[in-house]
């Protein structure tokens, strides 16, 4: 007797059809495939969810509040207005200030040490030694109280060495 498995397309998880039937508390989709039922109520709840925010949306923007976006991988809903309209223009004002920080310490790093290593794991490691230290000025922030600050800072020099590190990827 072969096997014959079905496997969700949210979670990869595999059932065992009986006689080709899967069962019912997984759903068959129109265009193929199926869906078990833990990820069958969390597509419920995402589209309520996609309601409710297209309810608050509507009247904000000229063209349609829901619409397939490339910017959602996982499941290729998003409200597009929302995010163009809204998230966007709040991060590109939000990231013109971060982005000269980021260059002004990318430019001091590189006066400060104009070397820069010529293999990847070695770039890679001094990338991961500032996201390191980003990490202890949280756990310093959260468990110690410190000043947030400089979890910024450290935040800047992570971005600083990325930038560099790519940068230096090309070559």
């Amino acid at each position: 007797m072969s096997e014959d498995v079905r496997r969700c397309i949210g979670c990869g998880i595999g059932v065992q059809a009986i006689r080709g039937e899967v069962p019912p508390s997984w759903a068959e989709l129109p265009g193929g495939g199926y869906l078990c039922q833990d990820c069958r109520e969390q597509q419920q709840r995402r589209e309520v969810s996609i309601a409710r925010l297209r309810g608050r949306l509507s009247g904000r923007f000229a063209h349609s509040p829901l619409e397939r976006c490339p910017y959602d991988p996982a499941d290729k809903v998003l409200v597009h207005a929302w995010c163009e309209g809204y998230v966007l223009g709040r991060l590109r004002r939000a990231l013109e200030p971060v982005e000269a920080e980021i260059r002004a310490e990318l430019m001091r790093a590189c006066e400060q040490h104009p070397r820069w290593p010529r293999d990847v794991i070695h770039q890679a490691a001094i990338v991961q030694e500032e996201a390191g230290e980003l990490i202890q000025a949280a756990l310093d922030v959260v468990y110690d109280g410190a000043d947030r600050e400089r979890l910024r800072e450290e935040a800047v020099q992570v971005g600083a060495m990325a930038l560099r590190f790519l940068v230096h990827l090309e070559e």
